[in-house]
């Protein structure tokens, strides 16, 4: 069964690859719960900021509107969702306000019209379809650092 400590560990490394310090600490307002920091995707209050979020995967998939940005499930390893860039953006170079996201929860094939904005549900990441030992933010940020940028198919009009 994988644990929280092999979940921080594995972002950990990840994270100082993309050169994006991030450490282990506790959270005593969680029963001295383990916590995964990483604070340039944080807001002031040390939750995860959408907005970073974004920042983060539009950085990786630079401009490009045919590309995702694929994430997996931490512990099963099955495809959650691809945030890509909205097909209908009118801009050159898109940015992190154009990002959409389609969830494997629609179906098992990626489709342009599954995409949504990706803002319902947020609170310090979003939900992560767990078992009750993982924290859902290590979780999240688990999935976020499986990612890989992919080649999406052209969008049908």
């Amino acid at each position: 069964m994988i644990t929280n400590e092999q979940l921080i560990t594995f972002c950990v490394e990840k994270l100082a690859a993309e050169g994006i310090p991030a450490f282990a600490t506790t959270a005593p307002a969680n029963n001295d719960a383990p916590m995964l920091r990483v604070p340039r995707l944080e807001n002031d209050r040390e939750l995860l900021c959408q907005a970073r979020i974004f920042n983060f995967i539009s950085c990786k998939l630079d401009g490009q509107k045919r590309k995702g940005f694929r994430v997996n499930h931490p512990v099963t390893g099955a495809l959650c969702d691809i945030y890509c860039y909205d097909p209908e953006s009118s801009k050159e170079s898109p940015g992190a306000i154009d990002l959409m996201v389609w969830s494997a929860n629609v179906g098992a094939t990626f489709d342009w019209t599954g995409l949504y904005a990706g803002d319902d549900g947020w609170c310090d990441g979003w939900e992560m379809d767990v078992n009750d030992n993982l924290d859902q933010r290590i979780a999240f940020l688990a999935s976020l650092m499986s990612y890989e940028v992919i080649d999406l198919p052209k969008v049908a009009h």
